[in-house]
């Protein structure tokens, strides 16, 4: 029977815990304690077991998420973020997208929720530009999902999402980091219009 994530949590505790000191002096999590929260597949742990993910519930979640942040909150934070990211991309992506992103095993992805992208329409998708900032886990993600503002719409802010290849500049202190964006790729819109603020992902 397959581990439950918290139970996958309790078991990477002490090694994290170990880690914490290191990773705060470093600025971002010990490429240790990252590789053991991403060979445990925690940053799946939303993602439908089709898409190679654990399926957990929300409970299961907070109580992963409490579990490591107990070992090294800065490795709980990031968790966290990355997790979500993870399923906002599994449940808004089309199912080319979730191949390239999730099918080839256990894999992290952060994110920057300001609207900061640029973008140009090209034949195979979008060409996005930008610096954004604050994406916790990072140093450790392969995928970055970044918002483009788009003009509003009946009163509403828009804005579309885009999944990119990262490419990291700057570190700064917990695990977070800048990061520039300016490559095309054909997998980069998640979902051509969503309102922000309400309610959908």
């Amino acid at each position: 029977m397959q581990a439950t994530s918290l139970e996958r949590a309790k078991a990477l505790y002490h090694l994290i815990s170990d880690e914490a000191r290191e990773s705060e002096l470093a600025g971002r999590l010990t490429d240790r304690a990252a590789q053991a929260l991403l060979d445990a597949n925690l940053f799946s742990m939303l993602v439908a077991r089709s898409n190679g993910g654990l399926e957990a519930s929300r409970a299961e979640f907070f109580e992963t998420v409490e579990m490591i942040a107990k070992a090294d909150g800065s490795a709980g934070w990031c968790l966290s973020v990355c997790a979500t990211t993870a399923f906002v991309v599994s449940k808004a992506a089309c199912a080319e997208v979730k191949q390239e992103v999730f099918g080839d095993g256990p894999v992290a992805l952060w994110t920057s929720l300001l609207p900061r992208a640029q973008s140009v329409a090209v034949e195979a998708g979008y060409r996005v530009s930008g610096r954004f900032g604050w994406g916790s886990g990072s140093s450790l993600a392969r995928w970055v999902m970044v918002a483009e503002g788009l003009p509003d719409r009946d009163d509403k802010q828009w804005f579309r999402a885009y999944v990119v290849p990262k490419t990291l500049t700057a570190t700064l202190k917990g695990g977070s980091r800048w990061a520039r964006a300016d490559r095309q790729h054909r997998l980069c819109n998640l979902r051509q219009s969503c309102p922000r603020g309400n309610g959908e992902a």
